[in-house]
């Protein structure tokens, strides 16, 4: 029989993982946590609409978690901690909760709204915005983000990697492109990066191993972007260091 499981970022929900005929596997991420102020699952499952299927088995993160204790999958409701898990330490995006209500708060007292007028530019009711205002964690997450982009908190920016186009050199890795609106963005991965992390074990050369993964390396460098870790020429480069 098929099976199926939850994955969560500490209490929010984040995505069902699924085994589909043939026996791939399919984690999809949640569309109302696409669309909150929350961060990736794993380095290696950045946010994304699209589903990432995986031919061989489970997904590296979900295969890890197994590993640690988890002997079954099939109805698992994986929890992600914003602490790091086991001896593989993700650099991760967090947020924490109390803060970010707080600086909410003090965005809506600084615009001099009251919370009745906050609801209405919201598109919600005042209660959720009391109780968001509380703190509490069982408010809708597409509440959440109409109340923080109401207030000026979302990052709408974005990378799309429209150009396949890319440059592969032995000794030094692969060259792609991005782009943010009309600027072109350089990017590049390390040969070191590649060979320890997307070669399956050594089985596939640097160049194929970007091909195989690209759209997977294409997320960790969206996120060094998005979250400023920029050469000084401004291009991304990613490094073996990224997964350790």
């Amino acid at each position: 029989s098929l099976r199926s499981g939850r994955a969560y970022f500490e209490d929010f929900y984040a995505g069902e993982l699924k085994q589909e005929p043939g026996g791939r596997f399919v984690f999809t991420y949640d569309k109302a946590y696409l669309e909150a102020y929350l961060p990736d699952i794993a380095f290696t499952l950045p946010r994304s609409g699209d589903p990432y299927i995986s031919e061989a088995g489970l997904h590296p993160f979900f295969d890890n978690l197994v590993a640690e204790g988890c002997q079954s999958w099939s109805g698992a409701a994986w929890r992600r901690s914003s602490q790091p898990h086991g001896a593989q330490m993700e650099r991760e995006l967090r947020i924490n909760w109390p803060v970010l209500v707080e600086e909410a708060v003090r965005r809506r007292r600084k615009m001099n709204l009251t919370q009745r007028q906050l609801a209405a530019l919201a598109k919600v009711s005042t209660p959720t915005i009391s109780r968001f205002e509380q703190a509490e964690k069982n408010v809708q997450l597409s509440s959440v983000l109409a109340i923080l982009e109401s207030l000026g908190m979302t990052d709408t920016r974005t990378l799309t990697f429209t150009a396949r186009e890319y440059r592969y050199a032995s000794d030094e890795g692969v060259t792609f492109y991005a782009q943010d609106g009309l600027r072109r963005i350089k990017c590049k991965i390390s040969r070191e990066a590649l060979d320890d992390h997307f070669s399956d074990r050594g089985r596939l050369r640097a160049e194929d191993a970007f091909l195989k993964y690209r759209r997977d390396i294409e997320g960790v460098a969206r996120r060094k972007y998005l979250t400023g870790e920029i050469e000084p020429d401004g291009s991304i480069l990613i490094r073996t260091l990224e997964f350790v």
